[in-house]
């Protein structure tokens, strides 16, 4: 459950939630990353700069 969350035509976030149903996530919080604070990350994975060490965790506050 989750996908992007898009305007304009273009991808800003990503919503993500437990993967049970729906019902189950009604206590939990929501999930969100906005996409423009790793965009370095993700394009340096996509071409080929991930050396599968996955220790570093990111981690952005929530802003409204």
């Amino acid at each position: 459950m989750g996908g992007p969350l898009i305007a304009n035509n273009v991808v800003v976030g990503i919503a993500n939630a437990h993967p049970g149903a729906a019902a189950d996530c009604e206590e939990l919080p929501g999930l969100y990353t906005r996409v423009s604070n790793v965009v370095d990350y993700t394009t340096d994975i996509l071409n080929g700069g991930f050396s599968g060490n996955a220790s570093e965790v990111l981690l952005f506050p929530a802003t409204r």
